[in-house]
């Protein structure tokens, strides 16, 4: 009788928490997950990206004091996108980093003609006005994204998630049985997964809603004929290096047609968006890693893909590039390439491999991740790597 008495309320703490303990794909928060003491609103006013300016040429006093200005109650992500054309481009981004700083902001990247700066929320638009005055602008664009629903639903799922850790963790120290304690013990292992992932989510949607995102690129005044040229055949070489730390990876929601079958994101990562063709993801130290696959040229192999991103590397500015071959746990053959960019990191990997059943086309897989050189160290990169199955 006293075991029948112990497990009753256990079984009814996790048939009533069952939609809380795993990562869905809808970030919706059903009935059955939320307990009788949690308030949630119960209505949100649907918001989709809003561009707020966008300008094809300079104009005075564009900015206004309500530019980064959430609407009462709502969390607001803030990104602005300048193109400015100045005599020097590098003399353009130290003026933009100085600009940085002195508004408690920092630099997420730069090279010798772009840069990726945040600046908290209160002190955007002053960087803004002074951003503007380095050179002539060509393009302007603020976009504003309502991620309220996303925020609040990550919120609730935490505090469910807190309060069912609390209450197993009470069971489990009542309980007395062998089998008992290993069931419990199951699910606070589960449990306290599922609640590092989402605060690990919480982390990443809070870092941008406190701070504004710029995105600077300085086109130098120059005769065309003394513009440089990259020529390479492959589309996604030309970007490499290049798209990954520009991208601003928001709470987009995400679904379980993932590219590739049971990659094993480093601990603390979320994902931020997937679908069939790419996947996304970020976590609290401004790391971020994008997976997408490709359809292969006919006869490159890998050492082909080694000259191209070696070339491309070194157009875009990075330094101290190195490249192995390793092989992923069902032996697939893959080149695993780092390069530094200033205080940053990048890793990349890619693999050849045959998808498909009966008509198999080749593909080629292509990893991506950048983020403070002193974060990533942390990761195990060839675990990562080797996890892949295609």
């Amino acid at each position: 009788m006293k075991k029948s008495a112990f497990l009753l309320p256990v079984l009814l703490i996790f048939a009533g928490c069952t939609s809380t303990g795993s990562l869905d794909s809808s970030y919706d928060v059903s009935p059955a997950a939320e307990t009788a003491d949690v308030s949630r609103p119960k209505s949100f006013k649907a918001k989709n990206s809003v561009s707020r300016v966008s300008a094809g040429l300079r104009r005075e006093n564009s900015a206004d004091n309500n530019t980064f200005k959430a609407p009462a109650g709502r969390k607001m992500t803030y990104s602005t996108r300048l193109v400015i054309n100045v005599p020097d481009t590098v003399k353009g981004v130290r003026k933009a980093s100085s600009i940085a700083e002195k508004h408690t902001g920092y630099v997420v990247y730069s090279d010798n003609s772009t840069a990726n700066v945040k600046i908290p929320v209160a002190k955007a638009l002053a960087a803004l006005k002074e951003f503007e005055s380095i050179g002539s602008i060509t393009s302007k664009t603020i976009t504003a994204n309502d991620i309220t629903d996303h925020y609040t639903d990550t919120q609730v799922r935490l505090d469910n998630l807190r309060r069912l850790q609390k209450r197993l963790s009470e069971l489990l120290s009542r309980a007395t049985k062998v089998d008992e304690i290993i069931r419990i013990e199951r699910e606070l292992s589960r449990v306290t997964t599922d609640l590092e992932r989402y605060q690990a989510r919480m982390n990443v949607l809070t870092n941008q809603v406190e701070m504004v995102d710029f995105n600077l690129s300085f086109n130098a005044i120059v005769t065309p004929n003394e513009i440089p040229r990259s020529i390479i055949p492959v589309a996604w070489v030309r970007k490499l290096g290049i798209d990954i730390r520009k991208q601003q990876f928001t709470e987009t929601g995400f679904n379980d047609d993932t590219p590739l079958r049971n990659i094993a994101l480093p601990s603390g990562f979320a994902v931020t968006h997937s679908t069939k063709h790419s996947l996304q993801a970020a976590n609290s130290d401004n790391i971020v890693v994008e997976v997408a696959p490709f359809n292969n040229l006919s006869g490159a192999d890998l050492l082909f893909y080694q000259n191209l991103i070696k070339r491309q590397l070194k157009y875009a500015g990075y330094t101290g590039v190195v490249f192995k071959k390793d092989k992923t746990a069902n032996g697939t053959e893959f080149l695993s390439v780092t390069a530094v960019s200033g205080a940053y990191r990048l890793a990349v990997m890619v693999a050849l491999y045959q998808d498909g059943w009966l008509c198999k086309d080749e593909k080629v897989a292509v990893t991506e991740m950048y983020g403070p050189a002193d974060a990533m160290k942390e990761i195990d990169l060839n675990k990562f790597y080797r996890s892949f199955e295609f």
